[in-house]
């Protein structure tokens, strides 16, 4: 619980805000049909269209995407009680949905749900305090230094920082080393002393032996920046990149998503079956490839067949 305890310190002296208003009765929305650019793609073209501006992995060093696995742990610190447990359950629940296990209550917190008026100022505030929260110092962890300002400095509504972990596919064990494991010297001796090995033999150009495991989301929700959104709909944005490394400057205007919340809050109930194909895609992938761009592939690939099911039925 050292993260939750640390945020929940730092915003000790803010008053838990309350929760988005939250419409009389929920209205079901026409289906949104694809308009602009994308009218007359193809599924396959819509797909990569989408996969494209939402993505996010680590592909300056060939890491990502990365998801959750097996486990996920999520709370929520600065809301007040009965919106704190409403965030938590949908979030846990996508999780499931998704084929992940969610940790009882009491579990520390993977993900920790944020809520201030100040995105910009608590940003701030907990990255100087607890940078190691933010960076772990090994290589394809995160976005980078650039990325981590603008989470700190961005005026969006919603602002979201993940870390993953490079592990080995079959143990789960980390194949990046990380400040502290060793003073990083080269023996000239033994040049590999300061290298992590993975004792195994791969004999493929196409597989390799690392997966990329997400073990922290940041989400800080500015309560004095959500419009006409609904705590409903909050929730369901949330929930989509709390399970997900969804780009930050994400635009999917277009799409049948709820990523669009922010721009258009009237047009947007919720999670979309589109938003599900692509998280269900995205875990149900195969991401032991060598390269980046075969990964994404894989989750485009499993999206589609996810998305011609559905409109079969």
């Amino acid at each position: 619980m050292l993260l939750a305890a640390m945020i929940a310190l730092a915003l000790s002296g803010q008053d838990a805000p309350p929760p988005p208003a939250q419409n009389e009765g929920s209205v079901q929305l026409p289906t949104v049909e694809v308009q602009g650019a994308l009218a007359g793609m193809n599924l396959e073209t819509r797909i990569d269209d989408f996969v494209g501006s939402v993505a996010a992995p680590i592909s300056e060093y060939g890491y990502g995407p990365a998801r959750w696995h097996r486990d996920v742990c999520v709370g929520a610190i600065n809301f007040q009680p009965a919106a704190a447990r409403a965030i938590v359950d949908r979030v846990s629940s996508v999780a499931v949905d998704l084929g992940l296990r969610s940790e009882d209550p009491g579990c520390d917190p993977q993900v920790l749900i944020v809520a201030t008026n100040d995105g910009p100022g608590t940003a701030t505030g907990l990255v100087e305090r607890r940078r190691r929260f933010f960076v772990l110092g090994g290589e394809g962890m995160d976005l980078g230094r650039a990325a981590l300002a603008r989470f700190q400095s961005n005026d969006h509504p919603v602002r979201w920082w993940h870390v993953s972990l490079p592990v080995d596919a079959d143990t789960g064990g980390r194949i990046v080393r990380l400040p502290g494991d060793s003073d990083g010297a080269i023996n000239p001796i033994d040049p590999f002393s300061a290298v992590i090995i993975v004792d195994k033999f791969i004999a493929s150009r196409i597989y390799s032996e690392r997966r990329d495991n997400l073990i922290r989301a940041v989400i800080i929700v500015d309560t004095t920046r959500l419009g006409e959104a609904t705590f409903a709909q909050l929730a369901d944005y949330v929930a989509m990149i709390a399970m997900a490394q969804i780009d930050p400057e994400v635009d999917v205007r277009g799409h049948d998503s709820v990523l669009n919340l922010f721009r258009n809050p009237a047009g947007v109930q919720g999670l979309t079956d589109w938003d599900m194909a692509y998280l269900k895609g995205l875990y149900k992938a195969r991401l032991d490839t060598v390269s980046t761009v075969s990964r994404m592939g894989a989750v485009e690939a499993e999206m589609e067949a996810i998305e011609r099911r559905r409109q079969a039925e």
